[in-house]
């Protein structure tokens, strides 16, 4: 579910960090908490296509795009617009990709996931 999925990408994120020699920011530990939260609430519900790539385009247009334009803004005194600028572009070009990727990984591995679990 959302909290399960927002406290495993939380997690996965922390642990990242740390053991990669840096420390986790709360900025960036939100924007992974609303990606956890939005796939598990997508989890819950039919996989189709088009609400699949709805969500992937709001997690690029709220979380990736401008989310993640604030936080480089206030950790790396990047300026707004041009952190947005470059973040909106590389957005846009993953939406294909994450559509096409997650709708055959829920295919095929979330299929026996929830088999396994039944």
């Amino acid at each position: 579910g959302p909290w399960l999925g927002a406290g495993l990408a939380l997690t996965a994120d922390v642990l990242g960090q740390l053991l990669s020699g840096g420390m986790p920011w709360l900025g960036f530990c939100i924007s992974t908490v609303l990606y956890g939260l939005s796939y598990g609430i997508f989890y819950k519900r039919e996989k189709r296509v088009l609400p699949l790539a709805l969500l992937i385009i709001l997690q690029a247009v709220i979380i990736d795009a401008i989310l993640g334009s604030v936080w480089f803004y206030h950790y790396m005194g990047t300026p707004f617009l041009g952190a947005l600028s470059m973040r909106a572009l590389d957005a846009v070009c993953m939406i294909p990709v994450k559509v096409i990727t997650l709708k055959y990984t829920w295919k095929y591995i979330g299929e026996r996931i929830k088999n396994d679990l039944s």
